[in-house]
Protein backbone atom coordinates (compact mmCIF):
# COMPACT_ATOMS: atom_id res chain seq x y z
CA UNK A 1 0.00 0.00 0.00
CA UNK A 2 1.34 3.50 -0.85
CA UNK A 3 0.93 6.60 0.67
CA UNK A 4 2.36 10.12 0.50
CA UNK A 5 4.49 12.61 2.74
CA UNK A 6 6.07 15.52 2.95
CA UNK A 7 10.11 16.12 3.12
CA UNK A 8 10.69 18.51 6.21
CA UNK A 9 13.66 19.66 4.61
CA UNK A 10 12.54 20.72 0.68
CA UNK A 11 8.84 20.02 1.20
CA UNK A 12 8.61 17.10 -1.81
CA UNK A 13 5.88 15.06 -2.06
CA UNK A 14 7.14 11.43 -1.12
CA UNK A 15 5.43 8.07 -2.19
CA UNK A 16 6.44 5.71 0.17
CA UNK A 17 5.40 1.61 0.45
CA UNK A 18 3.55 0.89 3.57
CA UNK A 19 6.37 -1.54 4.73
CA UNK A 20 8.87 0.96 5.20
CA UNK A 21 6.73 2.89 7.60
CA UNK A 22 9.26 4.09 10.33
CA UNK A 23 12.40 3.55 8.77
CA UNK A 24 14.48 6.40 7.08
CA UNK A 25 14.61 6.67 3.33
CA UNK A 26 16.64 9.72 0.97
CA UNK A 27 14.30 12.41 -0.52
CA UNK A 28 14.37 11.49 -4.39
CA UNK A 29 14.91 15.43 -4.73
CA UNK A 30 16.86 16.96 -2.42
CA UNK A 31 19.06 13.50 -1.23
CA UNK A 32 18.41 14.14 2.56
CA UNK A 33 17.88 11.81 4.97
CA UNK A 34 14.04 11.43 6.17
CA UNK A 35 12.55 9.47 8.51
CA UNK A 36 9.37 7.85 6.79
CA UNK A 37 6.10 8.19 8.91
CA UNK A 38 3.89 5.23 9.97
CA UNK A 39 1.25 4.81 7.44
CA UNK A 40 -1.99 5.85 8.17
CA UNK A 41 -4.77 3.29 6.68
CA UNK A 42 -7.43 5.39 5.12
CA UNK A 43 -11.44 5.02 4.06
CA UNK A 44 -10.91 3.60 0.62
CA UNK A 45 -8.14 1.35 1.29
CA UNK A 46 -8.19 -2.10 0.45
CA UNK A 47 -6.08 -5.00 2.78
CA UNK A 48 -6.25 -8.80 1.87
CA UNK A 49 -9.32 -8.23 -0.29
CA UNK A 50 -11.48 -6.39 2.16
CA UNK A 51 -12.39 -2.84 1.30
CA UNK A 52 -12.12 0.07 4.36
CA UNK A 53 -15.70 1.76 3.64
CA UNK A 54 -15.88 3.79 7.02
CA UNK A 55 -14.34 4.13 10.18
CA UNK A 56 -16.20 2.91 12.93
CA UNK A 57 -13.91 3.76 15.89
CA UNK A 58 -10.40 4.03 17.22
CA UNK A 59 -9.01 2.05 20.59
CA UNK A 60 -6.09 0.82 22.31
CA UNK A 61 -6.05 -2.26 20.11
CA UNK A 62 -6.02 0.13 16.76
CA UNK A 63 -8.69 1.36 14.42
CA UNK A 64 -11.89 -0.85 13.16
CA UNK A 65 -13.76 0.09 9.93
CA UNK A 66 -16.78 -0.70 8.17
CA UNK A 67 -15.56 -2.64 4.89
CA UNK A 68 -16.73 -4.98 2.31
CA UNK A 69 -15.34 -8.10 1.41
CA UNK A 70 -15.44 -7.46 -2.09
CA UNK A 71 -14.75 -11.81 -3.38
CA UNK A 72 -18.74 -11.83 -1.94
CA UNK A 73 -19.84 -8.18 -1.51
CA UNK A 74 -20.03 -9.14 2.30
CA UNK A 75 -20.45 -6.50 4.84
CA UNK A 76 -17.53 -7.13 7.28
CA UNK A 77 -15.68 -5.26 10.36
CA UNK A 78 -12.01 -4.58 10.09
CA UNK A 79 -9.56 -4.19 12.77
CA UNK A 80 -6.53 -2.75 12.01
CA UNK A 81 -3.94 -3.09 14.35
CA UNK A 82 -1.48 -0.58 15.32
CA UNK A 83 1.81 0.38 13.26
CA UNK A 84 4.20 -0.32 15.86
CA UNK A 85 2.97 -4.70 16.03
CA UNK A 86 5.36 -5.01 13.17
CA UNK A 87 8.01 -4.60 14.92
CA UNK A 88 7.27 -7.40 17.55
CA UNK A 89 7.80 -10.63 15.25
CA UNK A 90 6.98 -12.79 17.98
CA UNK A 91 3.56 -10.89 18.48
CA UNK A 92 2.85 -10.69 14.68
CA UNK A 93 3.63 -14.65 14.53
CA UNK A 94 0.91 -15.23 17.56
CA UNK A 95 -1.47 -12.78 16.33
CA UNK A 96 -1.24 -14.55 12.58
CA UNK A 97 -1.36 -17.90 14.69
CA UNK A 98 -4.72 -16.68 17.07
CA UNK A 99 -6.49 -15.56 14.04
CA UNK A 100 -6.52 -18.14 12.45
CA UNK A 101 -7.62 -20.30 15.46
CA UNK A 102 -9.97 -17.86 15.82
CA UNK A 103 -11.87 -18.55 12.84
CA UNK A 104 -12.27 -21.89 13.60
CA UNK A 105 -14.06 -20.06 16.54
CA UNK A 106 -18.51 -21.38 15.67
CA UNK A 107 -20.63 -20.29 18.35
CA UNK A 108 -24.07 -18.38 18.27
CA UNK A 109 -22.39 -15.81 20.55
CA UNK A 110 -18.83 -15.55 19.14
CA UNK A 111 -18.47 -12.47 16.54
CA UNK A 112 -17.57 -14.77 13.58
CA UNK A 113 -13.61 -14.11 12.62
CA UNK A 114 -13.65 -14.48 8.37
CA UNK A 115 -9.03 -13.95 7.93
CA UNK A 116 -6.47 -12.55 9.41
CA UNK A 117 -3.57 -11.38 7.83
CA UNK A 118 -0.88 -9.02 6.37
CA UNK A 119 -1.12 -6.66 3.37
CA UNK A 120 1.80 -3.96 2.89
CA UNK A 121 2.89 -4.36 6.51
CA UNK A 122 -0.72 -3.69 8.12
CA UNK A 123 -2.40 -6.28 10.10
CA UNK A 124 -5.77 -6.92 9.89
CA UNK A 125 -8.57 -9.01 11.19
CA UNK A 126 -11.84 -9.38 9.60
CA UNK A 127 -14.95 -10.10 11.11
CA UNK A 128 -18.31 -10.34 10.90
CA UNK A 129 -20.47 -7.06 11.34
CA UNK A 130 -22.69 -7.26 13.87
CA UNK A 131 -25.40 -4.28 13.62
CA UNK A 132 -26.26 -2.51 17.00
CA UNK A 133 -24.51 -1.42 19.73
CA UNK A 134 -22.03 -2.67 22.42
CA UNK A 135 -22.98 -2.43 26.57
CA UNK A 136 -20.49 0.15 26.65
CA UNK A 137 -22.92 2.30 24.87
CA UNK A 138 -26.12 1.23 26.38
CA UNK A 139 -24.81 1.79 29.60
CA UNK A 140 -23.64 6.07 28.23
CA UNK A 141 -27.37 6.19 27.68
CA UNK A 142 -29.46 4.53 29.98
CA UNK A 143 -26.88 4.69 33.10
CA UNK A 144 -27.83 0.91 34.04
CA UNK A 145 -29.04 -2.30 32.75
CA UNK A 146 -32.30 -4.08 34.79
CA UNK A 147 -30.88 -6.57 37.06
CA UNK A 148 -32.54 -9.81 35.51
CA UNK A 149 -31.40 -8.84 31.43
CA UNK A 150 -27.67 -8.10 32.83
CA UNK A 151 -27.93 -11.49 34.14
CA UNK A 152 -29.13 -13.06 31.19
CA UNK A 153 -25.99 -11.22 29.13
CA UNK A 154 -23.82 -12.56 31.47
CA UNK A 155 -25.18 -15.77 31.46
CA UNK A 156 -24.76 -16.11 27.47
CA UNK A 157 -21.21 -15.07 27.39
CA UNK A 158 -20.34 -17.22 29.84
CA UNK A 159 -21.70 -20.11 27.27
CA UNK A 160 -19.72 -18.62 24.79
CA UNK A 161 -16.43 -18.39 26.92
CA UNK A 162 -17.35 -21.94 27.95
CA UNK A 163 -17.51 -23.34 24.57
CA UNK A 164 -13.96 -21.55 23.46
CA UNK A 165 -12.47 -22.93 26.47
CA UNK A 166 -13.30 -26.69 26.05
CA UNK A 167 -12.37 -26.67 22.60
CA UNK A 168 -9.59 -24.43 22.16
CA UNK A 169 -8.32 -23.62 25.47
CA UNK A 170 -8.94 -19.97 24.73
CA UNK A 171 -9.10 -17.12 27.24
CA UNK A 172 -10.33 -13.42 26.63
CA UNK A 173 -8.02 -11.29 29.21
CA UNK A 174 -9.67 -8.15 27.94
CA UNK A 175 -13.77 -8.96 28.89
CA UNK A 176 -15.44 -5.79 29.70
CA UNK A 177 -18.78 -3.88 28.20
CA UNK A 178 -17.46 -2.55 25.47
CA UNK A 179 -16.62 -5.91 23.52
CA UNK A 180 -19.95 -7.44 24.51
CA UNK A 181 -22.79 -6.17 21.74
CA UNK A 182 -26.11 -6.85 20.89
CA UNK A 183 -27.80 -6.38 17.96
CA UNK A 184 -31.13 -5.11 16.60
CA UNK A 185 -33.27 -8.18 17.54
CA UNK A 186 -31.37 -8.49 21.11
CA UNK A 187 -29.20 -11.21 20.36
CA UNK A 188 -26.17 -10.79 22.43
CA UNK A 189 -22.34 -11.25 20.95
CA UNK A 190 -18.56 -11.59 22.52
CA UNK A 191 -16.18 -9.40 20.61
CA UNK A 192 -12.29 -9.74 20.41
CA UNK A 193 -11.96 -13.49 22.13
CA UNK A 194 -8.33 -14.54 21.47
CA UNK A 195 -6.98 -10.96 20.21
CA UNK A 196 -6.29 -9.46 23.65
CA UNK A 197 -4.14 -12.83 24.10
CA UNK A 198 -2.28 -12.35 20.74
CA UNK A 199 -1.18 -9.20 21.78
CA UNK A 200 -0.16 -10.26 25.39
CA UNK A 201 3.29 -12.07 25.90
CA UNK A 202 3.17 -14.85 28.68
CA UNK A 203 3.48 -12.03 31.13
CA UNK A 204 0.86 -10.23 30.22
CA UNK A 205 2.09 -7.37 28.90
CA UNK A 206 1.34 -5.17 25.92
CA UNK A 207 3.75 -3.84 23.40
CA UNK A 208 4.49 -0.68 24.84
CA UNK A 209 5.43 -2.48 28.15
CA UNK A 210 1.35 -1.99 29.82
CA UNK A 211 -0.07 -4.23 31.50
CA UNK A 212 -2.88 -5.80 29.12
CA UNK A 213 -6.61 -4.87 29.91
CA UNK A 214 -8.50 -2.67 30.99
CA UNK A 215 -8.00 -1.66 34.51
CA UNK A 216 -12.01 -1.31 35.76
CA UNK A 217 -12.55 -4.90 35.28
CA UNK A 218 -8.80 -6.38 35.65
CA UNK A 219 -8.38 -8.99 38.06
CA UNK A 220 -5.99 -8.61 40.81
CA UNK A 221 -3.14 -11.15 39.00
CA UNK A 222 -3.79 -9.68 35.60
CA UNK A 223 -3.16 -6.17 37.71
CA UNK A 224 0.09 -7.52 38.92
CA UNK A 225 1.17 -8.64 35.91
CA UNK A 226 1.10 -12.54 36.75
CA UNK A 227 1.83 -15.11 33.41
CA UNK A 228 -0.85 -17.29 35.61
CA UNK A 229 -3.60 -16.80 33.99
CA UNK A 230 -6.62 -18.95 34.00
CA UNK A 231 -10.51 -19.27 33.32
CA UNK A 232 -10.83 -17.62 37.20
CA UNK A 233 -9.05 -14.52 35.51
CA UNK A 234 -11.62 -14.21 33.07
CA UNK A 235 -14.31 -14.81 35.64
CA UNK A 236 -13.17 -11.80 37.65
CA UNK A 237 -13.67 -9.33 34.30
CA UNK A 238 -16.77 -10.92 33.72
CA UNK A 239 -18.09 -10.15 37.77
CA UNK A 240 -16.27 -6.66 37.17
CA UNK A 241 -18.56 -5.78 33.80
CA UNK A 242 -22.08 -7.55 35.95
CA UNK A 243 -20.96 -4.87 38.70
CA UNK A 244 -21.20 -2.30 36.24
CA UNK A 245 -24.29 -2.94 34.57
CA UNK A 246 -25.98 -3.70 37.14
CA UNK A 247 -25.07 -0.55 39.12
CA UNK A 248 -24.13 1.79 36.28
CA UNK A 249 -20.55 2.52 37.48
CA UNK A 250 -17.18 0.45 37.17
CA UNK A 251 -16.62 -1.26 40.98
CA UNK A 252 -13.54 0.65 41.42
CA UNK A 253 -12.63 4.29 40.25
CA UNK A 254 -9.31 6.64 40.74
CA UNK A 255 -7.25 9.05 39.18
CA UNK A 256 -5.09 6.94 37.09
CA UNK A 257 -4.85 3.39 35.85
CA UNK A 258 -2.30 2.91 38.58
CA UNK A 259 -4.33 3.79 40.99
CA UNK A 260 -7.85 1.61 39.85
CA UNK A 261 -5.68 -1.41 39.81
CA UNK A 262 -4.23 -1.08 42.93
CA UNK A 263 -7.95 -0.99 43.92
CA UNK A 264 -8.67 -4.09 42.49
CA UNK A 265 -5.30 -6.00 44.51
CA UNK A 266 -5.67 -4.75 47.84
CA UNK A 267 -9.30 -2.72 48.05
CA UNK A 268 -12.46 -4.48 49.63
CA UNK A 269 -14.86 -4.91 46.97
CA UNK A 270 -17.44 -2.13 48.07
CA UNK A 271 -21.21 -4.45 47.55
CA UNK A 272 -23.27 -3.75 44.51
CA UNK A 273 -26.12 -3.53 46.78
CA UNK A 274 -24.57 -1.01 48.62
CA UNK A 275 -24.20 1.42 45.30
CA UNK A 276 -27.89 0.40 44.55
CA UNK A 277 -30.44 -1.10 46.42
CA UNK A 278 -32.09 -2.02 43.71
CA UNK A 279 -29.67 -5.03 43.42
CA UNK A 280 -30.97 -7.79 45.14
CA UNK A 281 -28.80 -9.98 48.05
CA UNK A 282 -27.86 -12.99 45.98
CA UNK A 283 -26.63 -11.25 42.42
CA UNK A 284 -24.76 -8.47 44.90
CA UNK A 285 -23.24 -12.07 46.40
CA UNK A 286 -23.03 -13.77 43.42
CA UNK A 287 -20.62 -10.60 42.11
CA UNK A 288 -18.74 -10.97 45.41
CA UNK A 289 -17.64 -14.40 44.59
CA UNK A 290 -16.87 -13.48 40.64
CA UNK A 291 -14.86 -10.69 42.09
CA UNK A 292 -13.24 -12.74 45.10
CA UNK A 293 -9.37 -11.43 45.48
CA UNK A 294 -7.59 -15.51 45.45
CA UNK A 295 -7.92 -17.01 41.78
CA UNK A 296 -9.20 -20.34 43.64
CA UNK A 297 -12.13 -18.46 45.86
CA UNK A 298 -14.05 -17.62 42.75
CA UNK A 299 -16.32 -19.66 40.75
CA UNK A 300 -14.56 -23.32 39.65
CA UNK A 301 -14.61 -22.68 36.15
CA UNK A 302 -18.01 -21.36 33.60
CA UNK A 303 -20.59 -24.15 34.27
CA UNK A 304 -20.11 -23.21 37.79
CA UNK A 305 -20.53 -19.45 37.33
CA UNK A 306 -24.06 -20.87 34.64
CA UNK A 307 -25.09 -22.54 37.34
CA UNK A 308 -24.97 -19.58 39.75
CA UNK A 309 -26.12 -17.17 37.54
CA UNK A 310 -29.24 -19.77 37.28
CA UNK A 311 -29.83 -20.09 40.65
CA UNK A 312 -30.33 -15.95 41.40
CA UNK A 313 -32.34 -15.67 38.12
CA UNK A 314 -34.61 -18.29 39.31
CA UNK A 315 -34.60 -16.57 42.99
CA UNK A 316 -32.56 -18.85 44.86
CA UNK A 317 -30.65 -17.74 48.01
CA UNK A 318 -27.83 -16.02 47.82
CA UNK A 319 -25.09 -18.76 46.41
CA UNK A 320 -22.53 -20.37 48.53
CA UNK A 321 -18.83 -18.77 48.50
CA UNK A 322 -16.87 -20.72 45.66
CA UNK A 323 -13.75 -22.09 48.05
CA UNK A 324 -11.57 -24.56 46.54
CA UNK A 325 -12.71 -28.37 47.73
CA UNK A 326 -9.02 -29.15 47.79
CA UNK A 327 -6.79 -29.88 50.57
CA UNK A 328 -6.12 -26.02 51.06
CA UNK A 329 -9.83 -25.01 50.72
CA UNK A 330 -9.56 -23.86 54.03
CA UNK A 331 -6.72 -22.35 54.51
CA UNK A 332 -7.98 -20.30 51.21
CA UNK A 333 -11.11 -20.24 52.95
CA UNK A 334 -9.54 -18.30 56.13
CA UNK A 335 -7.63 -16.10 54.36
CA UNK A 336 -10.92 -14.74 52.54
CA UNK A 337 -12.48 -14.14 55.31
CA UNK A 338 -11.74 -11.30 56.64
CA UNK A 339 -12.45 -9.37 53.35
CA UNK A 340 -16.22 -11.03 53.63
CA UNK A 341 -16.69 -9.55 56.87
CA UNK A 342 -15.61 -6.45 55.71
CA UNK A 343 -17.96 -6.58 52.75
CA UNK A 344 -20.49 -7.65 55.58
CA UNK A 345 -19.80 -4.44 57.25
CA UNK A 346 -20.68 -2.57 54.44
CA UNK A 347 -23.51 -3.90 54.07
CA UNK A 348 -24.74 -3.21 57.48
CA UNK A 349 -23.62 0.42 57.69
CA UNK A 350 -25.76 0.84 54.37
CA UNK A 351 -28.70 -0.91 56.79
CA UNK A 352 -28.27 1.41 59.35
CA UNK A 353 -27.66 4.79 57.23
CA UNK A 354 -31.54 3.93 55.33
CA UNK A 355 -32.76 2.83 58.54
CA UNK A 356 -31.86 5.66 60.89
CA UNK A 357 -34.20 9.08 60.34
CA UNK A 358 -33.17 12.11 58.41
CA UNK A 359 -33.66 15.50 60.96
CA UNK A 360 -36.72 16.58 58.68
CA UNK A 361 -38.20 13.32 59.75
CA UNK A 362 -37.19 13.27 63.43
CA UNK A 363 -38.74 16.90 63.76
Amino acid sequence: MLFLFECPSCGARIEADASVSGRQAHCPQCRGVVAVPESRVECGATLGGFRLDSRLGKGGMGEVFLGTQLSVERRVAVKVLPPGFAADHGAVERFLNEGRLAARLDHANIVTVHEAGEDCGHYYMAMAYVEGESLDQRLKRDGSLPEREALAIIRTIAEALDYAWDEFHLLHRDLKPANIMTDRRGRVFLMDLGLAKTLGDETAMTLSGTILGTPHYMSPEQAMGSSRLSVQTDIYALGATLYHLVVGAPPFAGDSALTVLNQHVHDVLPPARSRNPRVSEACSALIGIMMAKAPEDRCHGWRDLIAAVDRVLSGAAAPAPAVSASVGGAAHARAAEPARQAQAALERQRQAAVAEPTPAAAA
